[in-house]
């Protein structure tokens, strides 16, 4: 199960921006833990905390991954202070960073890497000023900037191909991305490190008439697929996505057909809230 980014909606200026530096300024935390950081998440119920615990509960998959968006203000806070691994794995998720070198999964054995990176929102049509929403954010015309970022995996790199990339960001020429509003160093990555399937989001569903439009493409050997569920205006717009791969290296998602169908049952389920 992959959960490409934007879990909550903790903006640089909002509400929880506040409950953030008042948490932070109480004494004994200028040294956090992970106890403590979760306790605080849950009680306060911190959008974050919600996700994670939703997303603990999902049955049916023997690993789930994710990465932060720009949406994850907190979650980038907790990454910079070097917890957000640890948290993640409280509530059994495996959490993808950029500076990481992919890594192979404990139970389905899938080589993965993740990165919560996506372009940094312009002031112009449509926006008058600088969004709040600046989680994991990197200048969109700064492609040397994106290429030292990940310059681990274009110059050191010398392990398994990865079977899956995440990312946030769409590419800048397909899956909903376009060019100035979507970091162009993403292309070249995918396309150096050919991964099965690559998993993106950010970019909404603008499609009334057929959620599938623009959403998947493939490129040599890669399935790219942008797996966000939300319309212009943030409304629910979409449905998760199921990429179903016949891979013989790694375990198979699937132990039979009707155990399949039965997991995504439950799955939507879930997300109907029933």
């Amino acid at each position: 199960m992959v959960h490409a980014g934007d879990l909550g909606y903790e903006e640089s200026r909002s509400l929880w921006e506040e409950k953030w530096r008042h948490f932070l300024a109480q004494p004994g935390n200028n040294l956090l833990t992970v106890k403590a950081v979760k306790t605080w998440i849950e009680k306060e119920k911190v959008p974050l905390g919600d996700s994670l615990k939703w997303l603990q509960s999902v049955p049916g998959f023997r690993d789930k991954v994710m990465i932060g968006g720009n949406h994850d203000y907190i979650l980038e806070q907790l990454d910079e202070k070097g917890i957000a691994v640890e948290l993640c794995e409280k509530y059994g998720l495996t959490y993808l960073r950029t500076q990481d070198q992919p890594k192979r999964l404990n139970c389905s054995q899938l080589v993965v890497w993740g990165s919560g990176l996506s372009a940094m929102s312009q002031v112009g049509d449509g926006r008058a000023i600088v969004s709040g929403n600046c989680a994991y954010q990197h200048n969109v015309k700064d492609e040397a900037g994106f290429r030292q970022k990940t310059k681990h995996l274009h110059e050191q790199y010398q392990g398994p191909k990865p079977h899956l990339l995440v990312m946030h960001g769409p590419p800048c020429t397909s899956c909903l991305g376009k060019e100035g509003k979507d970091l162009p160093g993403v292309t070249s990555l995918v396309e150096l490190m050919k991964p099965k399937v690559f998993v993106c989001s950010h970019a909404h569903n603008p499609s009334l008439e057929d959620l599938t439009k623009g959403r998947h493409t493939t490129a040599g050997e890669t399935l790219t697929v942008n797996a966000a569920c939300l319309g212009t205006w943030n409304h629910a717009h979409g449905t998760p996505v199921v990429v179903d791969l016949k891979m013989p290296e790694v375990v198979n998602s699937r132990s039979s057909v009707s155990e399949g169908c039965w997991r995504l049952e439950q799955f939507f389920a879930l997300c109907r809230g029933s």
